[in-house]
């Protein structure tokens, strides 16, 4: 399973366009599929078939700009993406552990207890 990646709608798109390797604004299953593909995913040409299928409205052939939304289902279930509507700021630092001793003195694994 691919690492989850947390991303907005337009971020996605962002990522989705990089596949549209005849830049006609249109993904197609070929265009798709080599973008499951690059996800790691397994089956990416049965994938990418079925969500085609799924997400093109006006049967096309292609998923356009205005059906790319149809995409996130799969993209969330299938490729790990955590698609938000806005920005998600990534979580606080946690401080090292190595930073304090811990309660028996010791400082880093292995390391031998403060006397």
């Amino acid at each position: 399973m691919p690492t989850r990646e947390r991303l907005t709608v337009q971020e996605f798109k962002d990522w989705l366009k990089q596949f549209d390797t005849n830049c006609d604004g249109q993904i197609s299953r070929k265009e798709l599929r080599e973008a499951i593909r690059r996800r790691g995913a397994r089956f990416a040409g049965l994938r990418a078939l079925f969500a085609v299928r799924r997400a093109d409205k006006n049967r096309n052939g292609v998923v356009d700009d205005s059906e790319v939304e149809h995409l996130i289902e799969l993209a969330e279930r299938e490729l790990g993406f955590m698609i938000t509507d806005t920005a998600v700021p990534p979580p606080p630092a946690r401080p090292c552990a190595t930073d304090s001793p811990s309660p028996r003195g010791y400082t880093n694994w292995g390391d031998k207890a403060q006397t």
